[in-house]
């Protein structure tokens, strides 16, 4: 990965979310959400998603969780004598779910949960 790059990740529930007519809101709406946003921060990312979702959906209560997780990969440092480091923003968001996703970031583990992220 290259300094800027971003990853998004998301559960069924996003691209299966359904308006009042039952329509789903689908890969297409997803990518059309994403490419408004390119080059924000993670945050950004999965506000502008999210409420994409809920625009299309408009009140409609869906059946599924709808969970986003944007990382966006800022670069790398080491200190002398100190193993690489790999430093990323994230941000996620869940609705009727409980979130916590594990990455590896450098060689330490880090869990991103619904609270925020710890190292493990």
């Amino acid at each position: 990965m290259a300094p800027g790059d971003s990853v998004f990740l998301c559960t069924d529930g996003v691209t299966e979310a359904v308006s009042a007519d039952g329509s789903m809101f689908g890969d297409d709406r997803l990518a059309d959400s994403l490419k408004s946003v390119a080059g924000l921060d993670s945050l950004s990312v999965i506000e502008n998603d999210i409420r994409d979702v809920y625009v299309f959906s408009k009140g409609v209560d869906q059946s599924d969780d709808i969970t986003t997780l944007a990382l966006r990969y800022v670069g790398q440092r080491r200190a002398r004598g100190e193993r690489k480091t790999y430093l990323f923003t994230a941000a996620s968001k869940a609705s009727n779910s409980a979130c916590s996703v594990v990455i590896v970031a450098g060689c330490s583990w880090i869990a991103l949960t619904s609270t925020g992220m710890r190292p493990t």
